[in-house]
């Protein structure tokens, strides 16, 4: 949604985050959703200023972003979102049985990406 805008191709950018899938590499940790979104914001925000100010931009934004998901999803916790801990294989295969990851997920993306793009839109509106 975001990767073109910023001189990633689609595939390039999926390719990037592939690994984050499953709360990170199926671990059930972070939602990669959220990962994503840390990754969209720190391409978004904070070009053409030093590092160290970039850096304070990009977590005042993050910060942010956290605060927004938790307020809808109440986390940010792969296996607290969807109720199966797929760290386990016992775990995974319930929830490729049930179809949570094409189910439940998405929207999970779909949040991130509207809090992004709010996110984006404000920084933008700033300067």
């Amino acid at each position: 949604m975001f990767a073109e805008e910023y001189g990633l191709s689609p595939g390039d950018a999926m390719a990037i985050g592939r690994g984050f899938g499953g709360g990170i590499g199926q671990r059930g940790s972070v939602c990669g959703a959220v990962t994503g979104a840390f990754m969209a914001l720190g391409i978004a925000t904070g070009r053409g200023i030093d590092n160290a100010e970039a850096k304070r931009v990009v977590y005042g934004n993050v910060q942010e972003f956290l605060r927004r998901f938790e307020e809808r999803c109440k986390t940010v916790v792969c296996c607290d979102l969807i109720g199966v801990d797929i760290s386990t294989p016992e775990g995974n295969a319930t929830a490729q049985e049930r179809g949570l990851f094409s189910c439940i997920c998405p929207a999970f993306v779909r949040e991130a990406a509207e809090i992004v793009g709010v996110i984006i839109r404000n920084e933008r509106e700033a300067v």
